[in-house]
Protein backbone atom coordinates (compact mmCIF):
# COMPACT_ATOMS: atom_id res chain seq x y z
CA UNK A 1 0.00 0.00 0.00
CA UNK A 2 2.84 2.35 0.86
CA UNK A 3 4.33 1.78 -2.62
CA UNK A 4 1.00 2.64 -4.23
CA UNK A 5 0.87 5.94 -2.36
CA UNK A 6 4.45 6.64 -3.37
CA UNK A 7 3.63 5.99 -7.03
CA UNK A 8 0.58 8.26 -6.83
CA UNK A 9 2.55 11.00 -5.10
CA UNK A 10 5.30 10.74 -7.71
CA UNK A 11 2.76 10.93 -10.54
CA UNK A 12 1.12 13.99 -9.01
CA UNK A 13 4.45 15.72 -8.54
CA UNK A 14 5.38 14.93 -12.16
CA UNK A 15 2.08 16.35 -13.43
CA UNK A 16 2.41 19.50 -11.33
CA UNK A 17 5.98 19.96 -12.54
CA UNK A 18 4.91 19.57 -16.17
CA UNK A 19 2.06 22.06 -15.70
CA UNK A 20 4.50 24.55 -14.21
CA UNK A 21 6.99 24.02 -17.03
CA UNK A 22 4.21 24.60 -19.56
CA UNK A 23 3.32 27.89 -17.88
CA UNK A 24 6.92 29.07 -17.84
CA UNK A 25 8.08 27.96 -21.28
CA UNK A 26 5.00 28.81 -23.36
CA UNK A 27 5.68 32.22 -24.98
CA UNK A 28 3.73 35.16 -23.60
CA UNK A 29 2.18 36.62 -26.76
CA UNK A 30 2.02 40.08 -25.20
CA UNK A 31 3.02 42.37 -28.03
CA UNK A 32 1.29 43.37 -31.25
CA UNK A 33 -2.00 41.39 -30.94
CA UNK A 34 -1.66 40.50 -27.23
CA UNK A 35 -2.99 36.99 -27.83
CA UNK A 36 -2.08 35.68 -24.37
CA UNK A 37 -4.04 38.43 -22.63
CA UNK A 38 -7.02 37.96 -24.96
CA UNK A 39 -7.52 34.29 -24.18
CA UNK A 40 -6.57 34.41 -20.52
CA UNK A 41 -8.91 37.36 -20.09
CA UNK A 42 -11.76 35.35 -21.58
CA UNK A 43 -11.41 32.67 -18.91
CA UNK A 44 -11.59 35.34 -16.19
CA UNK A 45 -15.19 36.16 -17.13
CA UNK A 46 -17.95 34.29 -15.30
CA UNK A 47 -20.44 34.47 -18.15
CA UNK A 48 -20.93 36.55 -21.28
CA UNK A 49 -23.89 37.77 -23.30
CA UNK A 50 -22.09 37.99 -26.65
CA UNK A 51 -18.78 36.60 -27.92
CA UNK A 52 -17.02 37.55 -31.18
CA UNK A 53 -14.71 35.15 -33.04
CA UNK A 54 -12.38 35.61 -36.00
CA UNK A 55 -9.00 36.85 -37.14
CA UNK A 56 -7.03 40.02 -36.37
CA UNK A 57 -9.65 41.98 -38.32
CA UNK A 58 -12.03 41.19 -35.45
CA UNK A 59 -9.39 41.92 -32.80
CA UNK A 60 -8.94 45.40 -34.25
CA UNK A 61 -12.47 45.89 -35.58
CA UNK A 62 -14.73 44.99 -32.63
CA UNK A 63 -14.65 46.83 -29.30
CA UNK A 64 -16.86 44.98 -26.79
CA UNK A 65 -16.71 47.73 -24.19
CA UNK A 66 -18.82 49.88 -26.52
CA UNK A 67 -21.67 47.41 -25.99
CA UNK A 68 -21.23 47.50 -22.23
CA UNK A 69 -21.13 51.30 -22.13
CA UNK A 70 -24.24 51.75 -24.31
CA UNK A 71 -26.38 48.74 -23.39
CA UNK A 72 -24.91 46.97 -20.36
CA UNK A 73 -24.07 43.96 -22.54
CA UNK A 74 -21.10 41.89 -21.40
CA UNK A 75 -19.30 40.94 -24.60
CA UNK A 76 -15.83 39.60 -25.38
CA UNK A 77 -13.61 39.51 -28.44
CA UNK A 78 -12.14 35.99 -28.63
CA UNK A 79 -10.15 36.41 -31.84
CA UNK A 80 -6.48 35.94 -32.73
CA UNK A 81 -4.14 36.83 -35.56
CA UNK A 82 -4.74 34.63 -38.64
CA UNK A 83 -7.08 32.40 -36.62
CA UNK A 84 -7.93 29.43 -38.81
CA UNK A 85 -11.53 28.28 -39.26
CA UNK A 86 -10.53 25.03 -37.52
CA UNK A 87 -9.40 26.96 -34.43
CA UNK A 88 -12.53 29.12 -34.63
CA UNK A 89 -14.68 26.00 -34.51
CA UNK A 90 -13.00 24.68 -31.37
CA UNK A 91 -13.12 28.10 -29.71
CA UNK A 92 -16.84 28.07 -30.54
CA UNK A 93 -17.17 24.86 -28.54
CA UNK A 94 -14.99 26.16 -25.70
CA UNK A 95 -16.83 29.48 -25.42
CA UNK A 96 -20.29 27.92 -25.47
CA UNK A 97 -19.36 25.26 -22.93
CA UNK A 98 -17.56 27.62 -20.55
CA UNK A 99 -19.25 31.03 -20.99
CA UNK A 100 -22.75 30.22 -22.31
CA UNK A 101 -23.26 33.33 -24.46
CA UNK A 102 -26.70 34.20 -25.78
CA UNK A 103 -25.25 35.07 -29.19
CA UNK A 104 -22.04 34.13 -30.99
CA UNK A 105 -20.84 36.48 -33.75
CA UNK A 106 -18.42 34.84 -36.21
CA UNK A 107 -16.45 36.78 -38.81
CA UNK A 108 -16.02 34.73 -41.96
CA UNK A 109 -12.72 36.04 -43.36
CA UNK A 110 -10.75 32.97 -42.31
CA UNK A 111 -12.96 30.72 -44.44
CA UNK A 112 -11.12 31.91 -47.55
CA UNK A 113 -7.44 32.14 -46.81
CA UNK A 114 -5.77 28.85 -46.00
CA UNK A 115 -2.36 30.53 -46.20
CA UNK A 116 -3.15 32.38 -42.97
CA UNK A 117 -2.63 29.28 -40.89
CA UNK A 118 1.06 29.08 -40.13
CA UNK A 119 2.56 26.99 -37.36
CA UNK A 120 2.93 30.09 -35.20
CA UNK A 121 -0.58 31.43 -35.77
CA UNK A 122 -2.11 28.06 -34.91
CA UNK A 123 -0.06 27.91 -31.71
CA UNK A 124 -1.14 31.42 -30.83
CA UNK A 125 -4.75 30.37 -31.32
CA UNK A 126 -4.51 27.16 -29.27
CA UNK A 127 -1.67 27.41 -26.74
CA UNK A 128 -3.78 29.30 -24.20
CA UNK A 129 -6.92 27.25 -24.65
CA UNK A 130 -7.36 25.36 -21.39
CA UNK A 131 -6.40 21.70 -21.46
CA UNK A 132 -9.37 19.50 -22.24
CA UNK A 133 -11.26 17.69 -25.03
CA UNK A 134 -11.60 20.78 -27.24
CA UNK A 135 -7.87 21.45 -27.17
CA UNK A 136 -7.03 17.82 -27.87
CA UNK A 137 -9.49 17.58 -30.77
CA UNK A 138 -8.23 20.88 -32.18
CA UNK A 139 -4.66 19.61 -31.98
CA UNK A 140 -5.66 16.43 -33.81
CA UNK A 141 -7.43 18.31 -36.60
CA UNK A 142 -4.85 21.03 -37.28
CA UNK A 143 -2.01 18.52 -37.42
CA UNK A 144 -3.97 16.42 -39.90
CA UNK A 145 -5.01 19.34 -42.09
CA UNK A 146 -2.09 21.76 -42.11
CA UNK A 147 1.50 21.32 -43.19
CA UNK A 148 3.07 22.50 -39.94
CA UNK A 149 6.07 21.55 -37.83
CA UNK A 150 4.17 20.77 -34.63
CA UNK A 151 2.64 17.45 -33.68
CA UNK A 152 -0.44 16.71 -31.60
CA UNK A 153 1.41 16.44 -28.29
CA UNK A 154 3.12 19.81 -28.72
CA UNK A 155 -0.32 21.46 -28.72
CA UNK A 156 -1.52 19.44 -25.75
CA UNK A 157 1.72 20.05 -23.83
CA UNK A 158 3.37 23.19 -25.25
CA UNK A 159 6.52 22.53 -23.20
CA UNK A 160 7.41 19.85 -25.76
CA UNK A 161 7.63 22.55 -28.44
CA UNK A 162 9.11 25.35 -26.37
CA UNK A 163 11.58 23.54 -24.11
CA UNK A 164 14.46 25.07 -26.07
CA UNK A 165 13.36 28.55 -24.97
CA UNK A 166 15.33 28.25 -21.75
CA UNK A 167 17.92 30.70 -23.09
CA UNK A 168 15.20 33.25 -23.91
CA UNK A 169 13.28 33.14 -20.64
CA UNK A 170 12.56 36.52 -19.08
CA UNK A 171 11.18 37.65 -15.75
CA UNK A 172 7.64 37.78 -17.19
CA UNK A 173 7.79 34.05 -17.98
CA UNK A 174 8.00 33.36 -14.25
CA UNK A 175 5.75 36.14 -12.93
CA UNK A 176 2.94 36.21 -15.49
CA UNK A 177 0.93 33.44 -13.84
CA UNK A 178 0.59 35.54 -10.68
CA UNK A 179 -0.87 38.57 -12.48
CA UNK A 180 -4.53 39.51 -12.74
CA UNK A 181 -5.63 37.99 -16.05
CA UNK A 182 -8.74 40.11 -16.62
CA UNK A 183 -8.35 42.18 -19.79
CA UNK A 184 -10.09 45.56 -19.60
CA UNK A 185 -10.34 45.89 -23.41
CA UNK A 186 -12.23 42.57 -23.51
CA UNK A 187 -10.07 41.32 -26.36
CA UNK A 188 -10.04 44.46 -28.51
CA UNK A 189 -6.60 45.51 -29.75
CA UNK A 190 -6.62 49.17 -30.70
CA UNK A 191 -4.22 51.00 -32.96
CA UNK A 192 -4.08 54.78 -33.16
CA UNK A 193 -2.40 54.84 -36.56
CA UNK A 194 -4.31 56.37 -39.45
CA UNK A 195 -4.03 55.80 -43.18
CA UNK A 196 -6.16 56.46 -46.22
CA UNK A 197 -7.17 53.48 -48.35
CA UNK A 198 -9.73 52.66 -51.00
CA UNK A 199 -12.50 50.28 -49.96
CA UNK A 200 -14.26 48.29 -52.66
CA UNK A 201 -17.76 47.38 -51.45
CA UNK A 202 -18.77 43.83 -52.30
CA UNK A 203 -21.72 44.94 -54.43
CA UNK A 204 -19.34 47.02 -56.56
CA UNK A 205 -16.96 44.12 -57.24
CA UNK A 206 -16.85 42.20 -60.48
CA UNK A 207 -19.12 39.19 -60.12
CA UNK A 208 -17.45 35.85 -60.70
CA UNK A 209 -18.38 32.22 -60.34
CA UNK A 210 -19.01 31.19 -56.74
CA UNK A 211 -15.93 29.84 -54.97
CA UNK A 212 -15.79 26.05 -54.52
CA UNK A 213 -16.40 24.71 -51.04
CA UNK A 214 -13.52 23.24 -49.07
CA UNK A 215 -12.80 21.87 -45.62
CA UNK A 216 -12.83 25.51 -44.46
CA UNK A 217 -16.51 25.86 -45.32
CA UNK A 218 -17.08 22.45 -43.73
CA UNK A 219 -15.81 23.88 -40.43
CA UNK A 220 -18.13 26.84 -40.82
CA UNK A 221 -20.94 24.31 -41.12
CA UNK A 222 -19.65 22.58 -37.99
CA UNK A 223 -19.85 25.91 -36.14
CA UNK A 224 -23.43 26.47 -37.24
CA UNK A 225 -24.43 22.90 -36.41
CA UNK A 226 -22.86 23.07 -32.95
CA UNK A 227 -24.69 26.33 -32.26
CA UNK A 228 -27.95 24.67 -33.33
CA UNK A 229 -27.23 21.68 -31.11
CA UNK A 230 -26.59 23.90 -28.07
CA UNK A 231 -29.41 26.38 -28.82
CA UNK A 232 -26.91 29.22 -29.19
CA UNK A 233 -27.88 32.02 -31.56
CA UNK A 234 -25.21 32.72 -34.15
CA UNK A 235 -24.65 35.66 -36.49
CA UNK A 236 -22.16 35.60 -39.35
CA UNK A 237 -20.50 38.86 -40.29
CA UNK A 238 -17.68 40.42 -42.24
CA UNK A 239 -16.18 43.48 -40.60
CA UNK A 240 -15.00 46.10 -43.11
CA UNK A 241 -11.59 45.74 -44.74
CA UNK A 242 -10.09 46.79 -48.05
CA UNK A 243 -11.81 44.17 -50.25
CA UNK A 244 -12.73 40.52 -50.70
CA UNK A 245 -13.72 38.70 -53.90
CA UNK A 246 -17.44 38.64 -54.64
CA UNK A 247 -17.64 34.85 -54.84
CA UNK A 248 -16.44 34.51 -51.24
CA UNK A 249 -19.37 36.52 -49.94
CA UNK A 250 -21.72 34.62 -52.21
CA UNK A 251 -20.54 31.28 -50.78
CA UNK A 252 -21.05 32.44 -47.19
CA UNK A 253 -24.50 33.77 -48.02
CA UNK A 254 -25.48 30.41 -49.49
CA UNK A 255 -24.36 28.59 -46.32
CA UNK A 256 -26.11 31.16 -44.10
CA UNK A 257 -29.33 30.66 -46.08
CA UNK A 258 -28.99 26.89 -45.78
CA UNK A 259 -28.82 27.13 -41.96
CA UNK A 260 -31.24 30.04 -41.70
CA UNK A 261 -28.78 32.32 -39.92
CA UNK A 262 -28.13 36.00 -40.67
CA UNK A 263 -25.04 37.15 -42.55
CA UNK A 264 -24.38 40.82 -41.75
CA UNK A 265 -22.03 41.65 -44.57
CA UNK A 266 -20.56 45.00 -43.64
CA UNK A 267 -18.72 45.11 -46.96
CA UNK A 268 -21.99 46.01 -48.70
CA UNK A 269 -22.33 49.67 -49.66
CA UNK A 270 -25.52 50.30 -47.72
CA UNK A 271 -24.11 48.84 -44.50
CA UNK A 272 -20.83 50.77 -44.83
CA UNK A 273 -22.92 53.90 -45.19
CA UNK A 274 -25.30 53.04 -42.33
CA UNK A 275 -22.37 52.33 -40.01
CA UNK A 276 -20.75 55.60 -41.05
CA UNK A 277 -17.48 53.94 -42.11
CA UNK A 278 -15.18 56.55 -43.62
CA UNK A 279 -12.65 55.11 -46.04
CA UNK A 280 -10.25 57.98 -45.36
CA UNK A 281 -10.20 57.94 -41.57
CA UNK A 282 -11.37 54.59 -40.15
CA UNK A 283 -8.68 52.16 -41.25
CA UNK A 284 -5.18 51.25 -40.08
CA UNK A 285 -3.42 49.83 -43.12
CA UNK A 286 -5.15 47.63 -45.68
CA UNK A 287 -6.65 44.96 -43.46
CA UNK A 288 -7.57 46.49 -40.10
CA UNK A 289 -9.93 49.11 -38.77
CA UNK A 290 -8.53 51.63 -36.33
CA UNK A 291 -10.29 52.56 -33.09
CA UNK A 292 -12.62 54.98 -34.85
CA UNK A 293 -13.69 52.29 -37.32
CA UNK A 294 -13.99 49.69 -34.55
CA UNK A 295 -16.37 51.90 -32.57
CA UNK A 296 -18.62 52.45 -35.59
CA UNK A 297 -18.61 48.76 -36.54
CA UNK A 298 -19.31 47.59 -32.99
CA UNK A 299 -22.14 50.05 -32.48
CA UNK A 300 -23.73 49.01 -35.77
CA UNK A 301 -23.60 45.31 -34.87
CA UNK A 302 -24.70 46.11 -31.31
CA UNK A 303 -27.84 47.88 -32.56
CA UNK A 304 -28.59 44.86 -34.74
CA UNK A 305 -28.14 42.43 -31.85
CA UNK A 306 -30.35 44.42 -29.49
CA UNK A 307 -33.09 44.72 -32.09
CA UNK A 308 -33.04 41.06 -33.12
CA UNK A 309 -31.84 39.27 -29.97
CA UNK A 310 -33.34 41.11 -26.97
CA UNK A 311 -32.17 38.30 -24.68
CA UNK A 312 -28.68 39.88 -24.74
CA UNK A 313 -30.16 42.64 -22.55
CA UNK A 314 -31.63 40.29 -19.95
CA UNK A 315 -28.81 40.92 -17.43
CA UNK A 316 -28.03 44.51 -18.41
CA UNK A 317 -29.18 46.08 -15.14
CA UNK A 318 -27.08 43.67 -13.08
CA UNK A 319 -24.14 43.97 -15.48
CA UNK A 320 -24.00 47.73 -15.07
CA UNK A 321 -23.56 47.28 -11.32
CA UNK A 322 -20.51 45.07 -11.74
CA UNK A 323 -17.70 47.00 -10.03
CA UNK A 324 -14.89 45.32 -11.94
CA UNK A 325 -16.48 46.00 -15.31
CA UNK A 326 -17.19 49.61 -14.31
CA UNK A 327 -13.56 50.08 -13.35
CA UNK A 328 -12.41 48.51 -16.62
CA UNK A 329 -14.88 50.69 -18.53
CA UNK A 330 -13.22 53.79 -17.11
CA UNK A 331 -9.82 52.47 -18.20
CA UNK A 332 -11.18 51.75 -21.65
CA UNK A 333 -12.80 55.19 -21.96
CA UNK A 334 -9.53 56.88 -21.07
CA UNK A 335 -7.62 54.85 -23.67
CA UNK A 336 -10.33 55.31 -26.29
CA UNK A 337 -10.40 59.09 -25.87
CA UNK A 338 -6.64 59.24 -26.18
CA UNK A 339 -6.68 57.15 -29.37
CA UNK A 340 -9.47 59.19 -30.94
CA UNK A 341 -7.62 62.42 -30.22
CA UNK A 342 -4.53 61.04 -31.95
CA UNK A 343 -6.52 59.90 -34.96
CA UNK A 344 -8.28 63.25 -35.25
CA UNK A 345 -4.94 65.05 -35.04
CA UNK A 346 -3.54 62.83 -37.79
CA UNK A 347 -6.57 63.47 -40.00
CA UNK A 348 -6.31 67.24 -39.50
CA UNK A 349 -2.59 67.15 -40.21
CA UNK A 350 -3.13 65.21 -43.42
CA UNK A 351 -5.94 67.56 -44.49
CA UNK A 352 -3.75 70.62 -43.91
CA UNK A 353 -0.98 69.07 -45.97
Amino acid sequence: MKKVFCYIAFALIAVLLLVELNRIFTPKWDDDLYTTYVFDGLYEEDSLDVVFLGTSQVLCGISPMELYEKYGIKAYNCASGAQSMVATYYWTREVIQKKHPDVLVVDIYCIFDDSLSSDESIHQALDYMHFGPNKLMAARDVTQIYDIDSDVMSFALPYLRYHNRWKELEEKDFTYQFKDKSFYNKGCISDSDWSSITVTPVDKMEKKKMAPESYLSEYLRKILEYCQKTNTKVVLTKVPLNAMPWEHHELVQSIADEYNVPFINMMESDKLKEAGINEDTDFEGLAHLNMMGAIKTTRYLGDYLVENYPEVLSDAETNLKDERWQKELREYQSERDDYLNKINEAVKSNTND
